[in-house]
């Protein structure tokens, strides 16, 4: 199977309101050399972004969150001049047309179906990002 490059440290801000959720995709991000930083809601996401301490190169969110959901926090980031070229993927549970199409029109860049598959969700975020040397 041939290997992308790995992501070169770059940062992806992980969101989701459970821990497992937040563990797992912080493995696969680790193990495919990203850092990942990681948020329990949306608040405290769009936080971090608006610090800008950190230049992330993509979000992953989850659709489902208390307070402020995945796309409440992809609009207010495609709504801002600074972040709005950050791509967000978006995590969703299937059977969530209506939402997916709400996500889509207020910027999302890709939906990932949960439980996320690491080779998909490394893909999609390759792409959002712009990483497609092979070696």
């Amino acid at each position: 199977m041939m290997m992308l490059n790995p992501g070169l440290q770059k940062k992806i801000l992980i969101v989701d309101d459970d821990p497992l959720v937040l563990d797992i995709l912080a493995a696969h991000l680790s193990n495919a050399g990203f850092f990942p930083v990681r948020a329990s809601s949306g608040t405290e996401a769009w936080e971090l972004i608006a610090k800008g301490n950190d230049h992330f190169a993509a979000a992953i969110v989850d659709r489902m969150m208390p307070q402020m959901d995945g796309t409440q926090l992809t609009k207010k980031i495609k709504s801002s001049p600074v972040f709005s070229s950050l791509p967000v993927i978006m995590l969703t549970s299937a059977g969530e047309r209506a939402a997916m199409i709400d996500a889509v029109q207020g910027g999302v860049f890709d939906f990932l179906v949960k439980p996320v598959e690491k080779e998909l969700l490394m893909l999609v975020l390759r792409r959002a990002i712009g990483i497609s040397e092979i070696v």
